[in-house]
């Protein structure tokens, strides 16, 4: 039979076990924590330097190539009246469309407001740019915002494409 002594040091020894194993178990959470952090901030510097390393790798927008297209400021800009013209799609109208180049990047922006009876709940739109022979010069993907019945809100799309000579652009 153990002796009372004994059995102290065992649960003594029980204890130290089990503190250092919970002292463990938090140093180990702790280091996966701020290790999953540095990733998601990594991640998200990488996206900026993605946007940084698009501008470097873009190719030269072509300013010799005014069709449908103004030089304006050192920029081109769209001029294409079946480009501005007001789109709908799937009960949203969009109006103010502009078609810009800016440090080598093609940049597309609109107003969307939902003319349906329901709201929004947000999603991706294709947007197919074609020339003036109806060819398909581009597809740039677009995300447009959760938006409100009757309210409005903003689609924003770039890409190193240069696509401010389309004529006109289709929404899917």
């Amino acid at each position: 039979m153990k002796s009372k002594n004994e059995s102290g040091r065992h649960n003594k020894k029980i204890k130290a076990f089990l503190i250092i194993m919970i002292l463990a178990i938090i140093v180990g959470a702790t280091i996966y924590i701020k290790s999953h952090k540095k990733e998601n901030i990594e991640d998200k510097t990488n996206n900026h330097i993605s946007t940084e390393e698009m501008k470097e790798q873009a190719p030269l927008i072509d300013m010799n190539n005014t069709e449908n297209a103004k030089i304006e400021n050192g920029e081109k800009v769209n001029l294409s009246e079946n480009l501005k013209k007001e789109k709908k799609i799937s009960g949203l109208k969009i109006t103010n469309i502009k078609l810009h180049t800016e440090s080598g990047i093609s940049y597309f922006n609109a107003i969307v407001e939902n003319i349906s009876e329901k709201d929004y709940a947000g999603g991706i739109v294709n947007l197919k740019f074609k020339k003036s022979d109806d060819s398909v010069l581009a597809n740039v993907e677009a995300s447009i915002p959760a938006i409100k019945v009757k309210g409005k809100g903003l689609i924003n799309a770039s890409t190193t494409a240069d696509i401010v000579n389309a004529a006109d652009v289709e929404l899917e």
